[in-house]
């Protein structure tokens, strides 16, 4: 993990490699809420299927979830993703597999109020190691008055 005080101090770990020191399991009754929530019905993430595969979506709105267990900026006063880049699903992950993030910061600047932190992403399957999705984020951290 990296923690920092302030957004800016992230400069220095451009392109440090960081893993999430944790996993998240996907059951099935994730892709059943996704899926109401969603709409999403494909029949390949129908509990009925064998097996099931998380939707691609849904992998896509937990990176937030594991890019805090990776990065901590302790000063700012909001942070939101402004950007998903060339997402990429390079392989489908299964109900009950677990899902790890490893990810490098590409580039921070600065810009007004606001310091622009681009990282490039990979989603794992974590026992396999397999790849199941790349991605380029940018965040935007609006500064403390």
């Amino acid at each position: 993990m990296i923690e920092v005080t302030h957004p800016q101090e992230l400069i220095h770990h451009v392109q440090t490699p960081i893993t999430a020191s944790t996993s998240i399991l996907i059951p099935d009754d994730w892709l059943d809420a996704f899926g109401n929530l969603s709409g999403d019905d494909q029949w390949i993430h129908a509990r009925e299927t064998n097996p099931r595969i998380v939707p691609g979506n849904l992998l896509v709105a937990l990176i937030p979830r594991l890019v805090k267990v990776c990065v901590r900026v302790a000063r700012f006063k909001q942070c939101m993703t402004v950007k998903y880049e060339q997402i990429r699903f390079l392989s489908p992950m299964v109900v009950g597999e677990r899902l790890t993030l490893s990810m490098h910061i590409v580039d921070v600047r600065r810009r007004g109020a606001g310091v622009f932190v681009d990282s490039d992403l990979k989603l794992s399957e974590s026992t396999s190691g397999r790849t199941l999705l790349t991605t380029r984020v940018t965040d935007r951290y609006e500064l403390c008055d």
